[in-house]
This record gives C-alpha cells, sequence and structure tokens, in this order.
C-alpha cells in the first residue's frame, strides 16, 4: 500500500481545521490522494518550523493568521527555498492578495465561502502535479547546466524594446563575470559591448543585431571577448528563438554563447593538416609541370650555348627569340612554384580585400594541367570582369577552392570537365563562386551529411573527410555560405557565396604571385 500524504492546514481557527477534514472525507479523492492524512497548527512560529522541516507534502495557509499574514508564510517559504505545494486560504476574494501569493510562488488560491470537496480535490491535485512538472524542469535544467558546463557554453536573452540583455550562469563563467561585482543581472547592449566584446567586433555584432531585428533570420557568428585580465577568446554566439509582441515587434532575442578558442586551435592543426596531405599530391605533379619549361629553357640556353662554342654568329634576331623562350618559360616556373609556397605557407589568420577572380586564377596553375594530364578532366573559367572585393583570408581561399576541385576529379574517374564561374548577387550584396563537375553526382540520402567532420563517401585512402567541412568553417568565418546547389545540369555544383567588400576596387588585393 502506497504511503498516505500528508496535509498540514495552517490557520488560527480550529473550526476551520474540523470544516476542512470533514471536506477532505467528502472529497473524490483517486489515485495517490486516496489516503490524505490532514494535520493542523495555529501558531505562526510553529507553522514557520514546519515549512522548514518540509514535513508534508501539502500545505494550506490562511491568510489572516493573527499579527502576520499567509504572505508572510509564502515569503518563509520562499527564503528556506521548500519545495512542497503552498495552497493559500482566503475569507474572500482580492485579486491584489491572489496575484502577490501567485509572484511569491503559492501552487493556487482558494476562497473559503467557495470551497467545495470538488473544488478542493482538483486544487490539490494540480498543486502536485504542477510540483511534479517543476521537479522534472528543475532536473532538466541541471543536466542542461551540466551539458553546457561541460561545452562551454551559455545562454543570452537580449530585449531591443528595452535595450536589454541577460546572461545565464554558465554564461558568467564564460565571461569571467564576478557576481558579486554588480548588482544588476542585466546590462545594456551598448555595456555589454564595451566591456565584454573586442574592439574589432564590435561593429559587427551591431550589423547582426540590426539584421535579427530586420529581418528576423537565424544568425550565428564568431567574435572575440575580452577577459578582466585582457585574454582574448573567441566565442560562436547564435540566436535561436525570438518572440514578437501583440504588434509584431520583437520583443526578445535569445540565443546561445559558446567558447571554442580550444575547437579553433585544433580547427587550425586540422586545417594544416589537410593542406600538407593535398601538397603531396600536388608536389608530385609539380615535376612534370616544371620539366616541360625546364627542358625548353635548357634547350634554348644549350642551342645558343653551342652555337658560341663552334664560332657560329648566333645573330640578335635569333638570341632575341631563344631569350623569349628562356624567359617566358622561366616565369612559368615561377608562378607554379609561387603558388605552391601560397598553398603549402600557414596562414596569416588576417582578413584582407581581395578578389575571388584572383584567388581563381592563383589556383589553376595548382590543379589545371595535372587535371588534364592524370585525368583527362579540362577545368574551364567564366569570370565576371572587374568583380568587387570581399574581406577574406586569400591563402585559406585557395584551400576551399582546392578542396572543391579535388571532390569534383575525384567524382569524375573517367575524364569530364569543370567550369568556374564568378558572379554579383547584387540582391543580397554578395560575391559569388560556382564550382560545377560533370561527374556522378552526390547522392541525395547523403547530401545532408557532406559537411560534416570525418564524413567521407570515398573508399579508405581516398580521404578522412574533413575537406568540406573545413572548407565550410573558413567559409562561416568570413562571412559568407558553401553550399551544395540545387542544379538541372549533370554532376555537383557548389556555391560560394562572400558579402561585398565596402573598401574601393581599386585596392584590389592581389593574391601572393597572382
Amino acid at each position: 500500500m502506497e504511503n498516505p500524504l500528508h496535509l498540514l492546514l495552517i490557520d488560527d481557527d480550529e473550526d476551520e481545521y474540523f470544516l476542512l477534514k470533514e471536506m477532505v472525507s467528502r472529497a473524490p479523492f483517486e489515485g495517490v490522494l486516496k489516503r490524505l492524512d490532514l494535520d493542523w497548527i495555529s501558531d505562526y512560529e510553529q507553522a514557520a518550523a514546519a515549512l522548514r522541516e518540509c514535513q508534508y507534502d501539502i500545505y494550506l495557509i490562511d491568510y489572516r493568521l493573527g499579527s502576520q499574514s499567509g504572505l508572510d508564510l509564502l515569503r518563509t517559504a520562499t527564503s528556506i527555498n521548500c519545495k512542497a505545494p503552498i495552497i493559500l486560504l482566503t475569507g474572500q476574494g482580492h485579486y491584489e492578495i491572489d496575484m502577490a501569493a501567485m509572484q511569491l510562488g503559492a501552487s493556487d488560491y482558494l476562497v473559503k465561502g467557495e470551497l467545495t470537496p470538488f473544488l478542493l480535490e482538483r486544487s490539490i491535485r494540480y498543486a502536485l502535479e504542477r510540483k511534479q512538472h517543476e521537479e522534472i524542469l528543475r532536473r532538466s535544467e541541471l543536466a542542461l547546466r551540466k551539458v553546457q558546463n561541460a561545452a562551454k557554453m551559455g545562454s543570452w536573452y537580449c530585449f531591443p524594446q528595452e535595450d536589454r540583455m541577460e546572461i545565464s550562469a554558465e554564461a558568467y563563467h564564460l565571461f569571467r563575470i564576478e557576481k558579486d561585482e554588480t548588482t544588476s543581472q542585466s546590462w545594456s547592449i551598448e555595456y555589454v559591448l564595451e566591456n565584454w566584446i573586442h574592439p574589432d567586433d564590435r561593429a559587427k555584432i551591431q550589423q547582426t543585431f540590426r539584421s535579427v531585428q530586420e529581418a528576423g533570420k537565424p544568425v550565428g557568428l564568431e567574435c572575440q571577448v575580452v577577459w578582466p585580465d585582457g585574454t582574448i577568446r573567441e566565442i560562436w554566439a547564435e540566436r535561436v528563438e525570438q518572440i514578437l509582441d501583440g504588434n509584431g515587434k520583437l520583443s526578445l532575442v535569445a540565443g546561445i554563447v559558446q567558447d571554442i578558442t580550444d575547437r579553433k586551435k585544433i580547427e587550425k592543426a586540422l586545417l594544416q593538416s589537410e593542406k600538407m596531405a593535398g601538397l603531396g599530391t600536388l608536389a608530385a605533379g609539380m615535376a612534370h609541370e616544371i620539366n616541360t619549361p625546364l627542358q625548353v629553357i635548357t634547350g634554348a640556353s644549350e642551342n645558343i650555348q653551342n652555337r658560341l662554342k663552334a664560332g657560329i654568329d648566333v645573330g640578335r634576331e635569333e638570341l632575341e627569340r631563344q631569350v623569349a623562350h628562356i624567359n617566358v618559360n622561366a616565369w612559368r616556373i615561377a608562378s607554379i612554384v609561387r603558388s605552391l609556397l601560397d598553398y603549402a605557407r600557414s596562414s596569416s589568420e588576417e582578413a584582407v580585400s581581395c578578389s575571388l577572380n584572383e584567388i581563381v586564377k592563383a589556383t589553376l596553375p595548382l590543379t589545371a594541367r595535372q587535371f588534364l594530364a592524370w585525368s583527362n578532366i579540362t577545368i574551364s573559367t567564366s569570370l565576371i570582369p572587374d568583380l568587387p572585393q570581399v574581406i577574406c583570408d586569400p591563402n585559406k581561399l585557395i584551400q576551399v577552392l582546392l578542396n572543391l576541385l579535388n571532390n569534383a576529379r575525384d567524382a569524375m574517374p573517367d575524364g569530364g570537365q569543370i567550369m568556374i564561374e564568378t558572379s554579383l548577387d547584387e540582391v543580397n550584396n554578395q560575391v559569388v563562386l560556382r564550382v560545377i563537375d560533370t561527374g556522378t553526382g552526390i547522392p541525395e540520402p547523403i547530401q545532408s551529411r557532406i559537411f560534416d567532420p570525418f564524413f567521407t563517401s570515398k573508399p579508405p585512402g581516398k580521404g578522412i573527410g574533413l575537406g568540406l567541412s573545413i572548407s565550410m568553417g573558413i567559409v562561416q568565418a568570413a562571412g559568407g555560405v558553401l553550399e551544395l546547389e540545387k542544379s538541372s545540369r549533370t554532376g555537383s555544383a557548389f556555391r560560394l557565396a562572400l558579402p561585398i567588400s565596402s573598401v574601393p576596387r581599386s585596392l584590389n588585393h592581389q593574391p601572393s604571385g597572382g
């Protein structure tokens, strides 16, 4: 048999106890409420002690208790973190008392003159159910807090109309904020920007807030925060929910924030590892790429040398022709070597203004001839002239383009064509680069997973599934989008879009060796 529920009435009128006891005996209790024991206390101090000891499953408190009130007892229950449900009883209905009781944590508010066995049963049942739900919620919040702690993640809440932000307990640790240092649990957006965010990222965050308020689209961004000791950490912040008021205006934006400093270090190491793995393949093809112009250089120089040794007059016109051959092919070798060194060089982590057209031109010497010679794949381009600039790390974008080209090559084992296109998306203020192949395409069931780290559909030894994942991270860090595009053409089409830089085109950055 299940243990009975223990109910305590706190009322200075003994008659109310007998009336309630009679009502309990006639209430239609079922299930766990079938066995209910009722006790009574009339003294305020004894009642406070009973709340502290938490011996009862539910409390019914009369509003009037001599010189003190039931609201005072509710405050005591709140201060000692009493978890048991409390129902406030009063002689007559009063809206302000009702609201005050609810704000202090009362489960219900009942008027004695209107109380019936059925109403009592329902109030007790609802109070117990609410307690169960609150306990489930408490456990969920505790589990979430542990997960957020382990993931170095917190929550943030922005109230745009009030110019106010709040953060979760985990976010206090993330931002290295001591709760003792402030009596406020919220800050203005300006305060957050000036005191927590790195100066280089404040404008970006302000623009993000404007985008959320204007378009209401999900927004995620990377930025740097500055701890009180001057330490700079990298974080990822993302909007996950927004609420509109009755007039359709944005009243709340909620999101998550995560410390990704350690992850970025790992990604950087993986980025260089993936790059060096690809460098081996590229270097193998460089012997052929360099050998052809070297043969021209050595042939032309030996021809001149042999004629001079034999005393044969070379002639000015012939000498100029041979030297021109030597010069052209020497610069061709220099271009190939510079492109290879640019690719192998560790990224400077510095975003500059550059052109996607120049990124394409700097990448082609590494791939075009190899793809044709080894895989019977031709690469053609359609580049829009005078393309606006973007802010990026050009070395990283070269790696992104190489990753896309290598994926296209692997999808065409019997040869084919790759088209690289650039265009201008004036509607979204973006510059777009597309890599389109005539290969086998990507099966629809796995299309949603191709950007996942370490996911690959290639056979063992053909890749570890980091290329597209790393490329996605590079593009997102530059504020852009990388996606598999739906295309009526055969094969696959990847679309890379980056926001247009505000830097004038005349300041266009040329990648090294471009």
